[in-house]
């Protein structure tokens, strides 16, 4: 069943740019992701300077409430992470219908990762779509599963490791003062 799941994944081949989710664009501020009151969005304390993360329990997403995480740097909309099942099952019904969206994967797990998450030596599994810019992961913490879809930007790394850089040199500068 694994091998014929990453058959089915790596069919047909199209890339798309990641705007956002759904009508959610990137670039929008704290304030305008709340306007469009998707749901209850609270503010996160997460130790990250540089990145800030508002969460809300009351997301929909399909024809369920789930959870969903909304990352902002320079309180501009960068990533949003969904919470869609918690089942090697949701993972896949997932990862069909964003090979519908964006043709083949752009990275993806290999039959070893399946044996070692399997056997608890590797705590998640990976498939990213469209250049990465949207990854669906499978994780597993204490025995659970968690499967989350994650939209970003095509710079989201690039602008967090700037932003990371930009305070350690401030931070180096004014030491002392």
């Amino acid at each position: 069943m694994l091998k014929m799941f990453l058959i089915t994944v790596m069919m047909s081949s199209v890339a798309f740019a990641v705007g956002g989710f759904k009508n959610l664009k990137f670039g929008m501020s704290v304030v305008e992701v709340r306007a469009h009151k998707y749901c209850t969005l609270e503010y996160k304390q997460n130790g990250e300077k540089i990145v800030d993360i508002y969460v809300c329990h009351d997301f929909k997403f399909g024809s369920k409430q789930t959870s969903a995480a909304f990352y902002f740097i320079n309180n501009k909309l960068e990533r949003v992470s969904i919470d869609v099942g918690d089942r090697y099952n949701d993972m896949e019904l997932a990862a069909s219908f964003l090979r519908d969206e964006f043709g083949s994967p752009s990275s993806m797990f290999d039959i070893r990762a399946i044996q070692a998450f399997n056997a608890g030596i590797r705590d998640q599994l990976v498939i990213g779509f469209n250049d990465d810019t949207v990854l669906l992961k499978l994780f597993k913490t204490d025995g659970k599963g968690e499967v989350t879809l994650t939209y970003s930007t095509e710079d989201y790394y690039a602008k967090l490791l700037g932003e990371r850089r930009r305070s350690n040199v401030a931070a180096d500068f004014f030491k002392g003062r």
